[in-house]
């Protein structure tokens, strides 16, 4: 009986998903969606292990079936979505992975390059006009500058303390660290001038 009924729900699947190729009626793909929206959501739970990014991402898979059925040919609909939002949550790990490493090495080399530290007097001098150009930041930058070099706080818990999504984060960091380097630079700039 239970092989009676899996299949039932697989013809039923099919249908809807032939239904919504041939009419593109976004109502059919809500029907099916609906269906597996739990174990999409659960998946990206286990992946992702932050709730509101689950839900993103639930949306994010939502809108990429709509276009991927439409393309491909499915056989098992709940193998072919579970085998999709695994690779989906894949891809933003391996992205925030790539873009922290990226992140991590431009800082180690900006400090490489603009914070040279030689002795006491230069050391001095560098750390007043990196406080006067963290003090000119925009104030939000200036906050997560703060957070995430001088407290070593993670993106996570930058998230959390100013109640922000981790790519406004990200942005706000990217942002400031360049806005940064070019205060640094005019001001090192300046010092060669006098």
């Amino acid at each position: 009986m239970e092989a009676e009924e899996k299949n039932i729900e697989l013809q039923n699947d099919l249908l809807l998903i032939e239904a919504y190729k041939q009419t593109k009626d976004l109502e059919k793909m809500q029907i099916f969606f609906q269906k597996y929206m739990p174990m999409i959501y659960g998946i990206c739970l286990k992946y992702l292990q932050n709730q509101e990014k689950s839900k993103d991402t639930v949306m994010d898979i939502y809108e990429k079936i709509t276009v991927k059925l439409l393309s491909h040919e499915v056989k098992n609909p709940k193998s072919w979505l579970y085998t999709l939002t695994k690779n989906h949550c894949y891809e933003i790990l391996r992205s925030k992975n790539r873009v922290l490493e990226k992140e991590t090495e431009a800082f180690n080399m900006y400090s490489a390059q603009v914070y040279r530290l030689s002795n006491e007097e230069e050391k001095e001098q560098e750390l007043s006009m990196l406080d006067h150009c963290i003090e000119n930041l925009e104030m939000l930058q200036q906050q997560v500058i703060r957070l995430f070099y001088l407290e070593k706080k993670s993106y996570k818990e930058i998230c959390a303390e100013m109640s922000i999504k981790w790519d406004k984060a990200r942005t706000l960091i990217q942002n400031g660290r360049r806005n940064l380097k070019l205060c640094m630079e005019k001001k090192y700039e300046t010092i060669k001038e006098k």
